[in-house]
Order: C-alpha cells, then sequence, then structure tokens
C-alpha cells in the first residue's frame, strides 16, 4: 500500500514535468540589431552601478576603489548613451570604448612631471625620479 501511494504521489509530481512542451528556441536567422545589442548593454552598465552603490554603503569597497570603479562605469555608460542617441546605426560599441581606451592611454602617456620631465605612472602622487609633488589634474 505504501508502494502504491508513493508511486501515485511521484507520478502526480513528474506529470507536469514530462508533458510539458518544451520552450521555443530563437531561431537562428533572427540577428540581434545593434540597439537591440546597445540596450542590453546599458541595462547591464546600471546595474552593475547599483551593485556598485550598494558595496560602497554596505562597506565592502574602499572610497578609493569606489571612485575608480564608478568613474569606469560612468565613461561606459556615457559611450552607450551617446551610441544610442546616434540610434544604434553605424556605430559600434566595441569601436566607442576602443576609442576611450586609446585616449586614457594618450592621457597616461602625456603624464610627465613638471620639475624632471620624467614619465609618471599612473596615479602617482610623487615623481619617482625627483620626488616632487605632482599637481592634480
Amino acid at each position: 500500500m505504501t508502494l502504491a501511494l508513493i508511486v501515485l504521489v511521484g507520478v502526480y509530481i513528474a506529470w507536469p514535468i514530462v508533458t510539458a512542451s518544451p520552450r521555443p528556441r530563437a531561431s537562428k536567422y533572427i540577428q540581434e540589431s545593434p540597439l537591440d545589442a546597445l540596450l542590453r548593454e546599458k541595462e547591464a552598465t546600471l546595474a552593475a552601478i547599483k551593485e556598485l552603490e550598494f558595496d560602497y554603503q554596505t562597506g565592502k569597497l574602499s572610497a578609493e576603489d569606489y571612485q575608480d570603479l564608478r568613474a569606469r562605469y560612468e565613461a561606459k555608460a556615457v559611450t552607450i548613451l551617446r551610441a544610442l542617441d546616434a540610434g544604434g546605426k553605424g556605430v559600434s560599441l566595441e569601436d566607442a570604448v576602443e576609442e576611450e581606451i586609446q585616449a586614457f592611454r594618450r592621457r597616461q602617456r602625456e603624464a610627465t612631471c613638471e620639475g624632471c620631465g620624467e614619465t609618471l605612472p599612473s596615479g602617482a602622487r610623487f615623481c619617482p625620479h625627483c620626488g616632487r609633488a605632482v599637481a592634480k589634474g
């Protein structure tokens, strides 16, 4: 009797799983538009900013890390919003991000000490060659 009850309960639980129709798959012929990709990136970036805020407020991030990550996410969001403003036509997010990276690298290469003219490492507060304080800019 107990065995019959166990079998009936098992069938009752498994029935919806066995008889459920499979989920329709996305057609391999449907291509995602650039606008859809930009919208998806925008949502992911906004979610990352919200999570960053939460982590900072709960004390999981230092103020310096928070500011650095926040600036990065904001730069990415601005790039995405500019691409969305352009209508997503002829705008590649990867190209826009690459352009931002190249501009950042140019700014880093241009960072030199005002005292001795030597190249400064990123985030340096003092010149490692002459010891002069680096002007914040």
